[in-house]
């Protein structure tokens, strides 16, 4: 019979999202960067964002906007938000661990 190949990529790695903010109520967070990420088949990667209000485990679903680059730009945000990025490339994917937006409480009684 005819040979086939069979190409066996390597594991996605070194997908990680930038760190933890604290802001303001209804204030934009810093924008969010990804580490280039490493394995698949190397050349094409896909990006999606997701977000969850839920926890840092549960609740996610695609995060609003451009969701599909290797960075992130929330939009305002008015209750305490986790991110995390899966990446896609040959067949192989990864999910980051969430990063968490907290949003500090309100000035009250000045």
């Amino acid at each position: 019979s005819t040979a086939i190949q069979i190409t066996v990529n390597p594991v996605i790695a070194t997908n990680t999202a930038s760190s933890a903010q604290s802001i303001c109520n209804s204030t934009t967070p810093a924008a969010l960067t990804g580490t280039t990420p490493t394995g698949g088949d190397g050349t094409t990667y896909l990006y999606l964002w997701q977000s969850s209000t839920t926890s840092a485990v549960a609740g996610f679903a695609t995060a609003s906007g451009t969701n599909n680059t290797i960075g992130y730009i929330p939009g305002s945000l008015t209750q305490t938000t986790w991110y995390r990025r899966t990446v896609t490339s040959g067949g192989c994917s990864n999910t980051s661990t969430a990063i968490q937006i907290t949003i500090k409480s309100v000035i009250a009684s000045n």
